[in-house]
């Protein structure tokens, strides 16, 4: 079926920091990522080494980072419609992937592996992400099955390249949310990239129940230079420095929840006051060169972070009933239910130090041969200084809610090596065979446990457009500082590695409509968890138990279609089912779903142009899931009646490029590439979503979940020029 043209906008529902850019031909050299694999072939004098995208992993379209409408600014809007990825919250950065948690996700800057905060509880907190759009040259995701050269997480791996500058190059863009500059050059055998941002979420947090005033400032820079030595070696360097501070007066809070038969209403009156500051460097090295068939890479990196959360809120509520008015119509306080206040208090510092070094070799032996190869040492300090407590006097009695109090330092010495080889047998010339048997290994100094993972990768191509791929393997998630704290602040030095078993069996598939090409991807996947740490969630903060007492498993299935509704601009949609259960070997209740457990969702991200005008386009993202179960505080026990309310949201983002004609083409030869003006509809149906509850009592010593609604329908107006 042709596809029609129409003269309405259609919108369907539904650095590289220290990776080797690649080099011309004549420099007689090409470099790759961490994803990629080489494939060399002779042309006269010149060698080429092109690239491939590695094993399980999409590459994702980064061309509408500038025009797509996202509140926390970064790439993440994109990330979160990916096949089986799932989100619960606007104001985070964070993603599930597949039933594991935000801890389980690894992101990859040039092969350089990326922390998240430790002290994070709220999205309101997080500020930006490390990933500069502004900056990105390519952007890649696995949701499992990917190969041993990556680190000791198993859920997820997201690679982002930064793009080396090969003339001058300059951007700005200003929008109701903040401000960012970037300045790119390249002189001589010397290439820079530097850039800077500046946010704040005032305007979007003014849209939440409890008013006050927000005071988030988020400010990073980064530069990444790169010296050419000869066409055969490099050397890279990078400066990474953030500062994220989060002031916040509450004053009242008003929240209706309930049916109409049965409403509730909440009014809080507060004192007091929060001071959260995270500061985050990065300093990196890099060197590479290539000797014959291979080429080598090794990295040194520095990694500190400065976490701080300070608050004192005293809250004093007032709980009422009620009524439907049957005559009016309208909704009428009649009873007051509960009366009580809640003081807040948290000294909490923590301070993170990470160094590792890294080396990695790939040896090409022929059309059909590669073996990749490297090793790895970390060290980990953590310094830790917490003080928190809240106290609850509801309903005329007293109670503790919770009391935390640790004080340590700590060391975890990390060491890991892996090698991998592929073999792509000859079948015809139609169809492929590619075989990846890979195996790693790990070892942790803290708890002495060394882990071999076993994994294997076949990808078997009957025909230029199908692809069947099958992936197993040993996946293991090793403790950091968080997974080793109890509830009460102590620590579980002793804690092992929750190992996963993976077994992926996937589908490519290309295809027309009309006139324009389309892929399907689909996945199915079986996760068998053992020795699993149980957590809890609230927000963005998780709790770990600490333990290894429970076992579990994670299914589910995937389903993509991608492709170009307009020329040029790629666009897609993904359905996704899930089901994560774990049950405590010793209490005896069996399965029951894990914090992650949310069924289905459905995400698309969809561009679109005016078929008789190039210059004006539009950009939707819009995302459905069902609820994540949710428990009381410190609870780690989940069950399927106790469900947050399901996830709904459409952003939407129109724009006007003056800098282009309505044929496409450029409208100035040489200067301005793009001018562009948006304006963004965040949350367009003013849906209210849920992302946690706060717990008050009422005189009949009921504990009440009164839902924390994420923010309203907000409209930012955003100007973009790129020179």
């Amino acid at each position: 079926m042709k596809c029609q043209k129409s003269h309405s906008m259609s919108f369907l529902l539904g650095f590289l920091f220290f990776s080797i850019p690649t080099l011309s031909a004549q420099n007689n050299v090409a470099q790759l990522d961490q994803d990629s694999v080489y494939i060399n072939q002779e042309l006269s004098e010149t060698r080429v080494i092109g690239k491939k995208e590695g094993t399980n992993f999409i590459k994702i379209d980064g061309s509408a980072l500038s025009a797509q409408p996202t509140v926390s600014g970064g790439i993440e809007g994109i990330v979160r419609t990916q096949m089986g990825v799932s989100t619960n919250s606007e104001l985070s950065s964070q993603y599930r992937v597949r039933g594991g948690n935000f801890d389980e996700n690894m992101v990859y800057l040039g092969g350089v592996q990326i922390y998240r905060p430790f002290l994070i509880r709220q999205g309101e907190q997080e500020g930006l992400s490390i990933v500069n759009p502004d900056m990105v040259e390519s952007l890649s995701f696995s949701a499992g099955g990917f190969d041993v050269s990556y680190a000791d997480k198993s859920s997820s791996v997201l690679n982002v390249n930064y793009r080396m500058p090969k003339k001058a190059e300059y951007s700005a863009r200003l929008s109701l949310l903040g401000a960012e500059a970037y300045v790119g050059n390249a002189m001589g055998r010397v290439s820079c990239a530097n850039a800077v941002r500046y946010r704040t979420n005032s305007y979007m947090l003014g849209t939440l129940d409890t008013d006050g005033e927000y005071d988030p400032r988020f400010l990073d820079a980064q530069s990444y230079w790169t010296l050419k030595i000869n066409s055969n070696a490099y050397i890279s360097a990078l400066g990474y420095l953030a500062t994220n501070r989060y002031n916040f007066k509450p004053t009242d809070r008003q929240t209706t929840w309930g049916t109409i038969s049965d409403a509730k209403k909440l009014t809080i009156y507060f004192e007091g006051q929060e001071k959260d500051r995270f500061i985050t460097g990065i300093a990196a090295l890099q060197g590479a060169f290539v000797v014959g068939r291979t080429s080598f890479t090794t990295t040194a990196q520095y990694y500190r972070s400065a976490e701080r959360e300070f608050y004192d809120i005293l809250g004093e509520y007032w709980l009422q009933q009620a009524e439907d008015a049957q005559t009016s119509g309208v909704v009428s306080q009649s009873e007051g239910i509960g009366v009580g206040s809640n003081l807040s208090h948290a000294r909490n510092e923590l301070y993170v130090d990470v160094t590792s070094f890294d080396a990695k070799a790939t040896t090409k032996y022929s059309s059909h041969n590669t073996t990749r190869y490297g090793a790895s040492y970390n060290i980990e300090s953590f310094s830790v200084n917490a003080n928190e407590w809240e106290l609850l006097d509801s309903a005329g009695y007293y109670v503790q809610n919770h009391f935390l109090r640790a004080t340590r330092t700590l060391s975890i010495g990390r060491a890991s090596a892996y090698a991998t080889h592929l073999w792509s047998p000859y079948i015809s010339d139609t169809s492929t065979l590619g075989v990846e048997l890979g195996l790693r290994w790990t070892y942790n100094d803290l708890t002495s446990e060394s882990i071999i993972s076993p994994r294997l990768h076949l990808r078997y191509r009957p025909q230029p457009s199908m692809a069947l791929r099958f992936s197993t393997g040993l996946y293991a998630n090793t403790p950091m500082l968080k997974e080793m704290q109890r509830i009460d602040g102590t620590f579980n030095t002793k804690l092992k590695a929750q190992r996963e078993w993976h077994y992926i069996l996937g589908m490519d598939y290309d295809f027309h409509m009309g006139e324009k090409p389309f892929r399907l991807t689909a996945e199915a996947y079986y996760k068998r968890l053992s020795q699993v740490n149980p957590y809890s969630i609230s927000n963005v903060k998780i709790t770990y138990m600490a333990d290894n007492c429970a076992s579990g498993y994670a299914c589910g299935a995937d389903v993509r279609i991608s492709g170009e509704l307009a020329t040029g601009v790629e666009s897609w949609l993904t359905l996704s089912y899930l089901k994560a259960m774990e049950k405590n070997d010793s209490d005896g209740l069996g399965y029951r779903p894990r914090p992650s457990d949310q069924r289905f969702s459905l995400s698309t991200m969809l561009r679109d142009r005016l078929p008789n005008n190039a210059s004006i386009g539009a950009v939707l993202n819009l995302y459905m899931a069902t609820g994540l179960p949710f428990a009381s505080p410190d609870s780690f026990v989940h069950s399927d009646k106790d469900r947050l309310p399901g996830y709904k949201r459409v952003d939407l983002g129109i724009y006007k490029d003056f800098a282009i004609l309505a044929d496409g083409t450029s409208r100035w030869q040489k200067g301005c590439r793009q001018l562009l003006l948006g304006i963004d509809f965040f949350n367009l149906f003013d849906i209210k979503n849920t992302i946690s509850y706060s717990w008050v009592r009422d005189i009949q010593k009921h504990d009440l979940a009164v839902p924390n609604f994420l923010t309203s329908r907000r409209i930012n107006v955003r100007l973009s020029i790129m020179f």
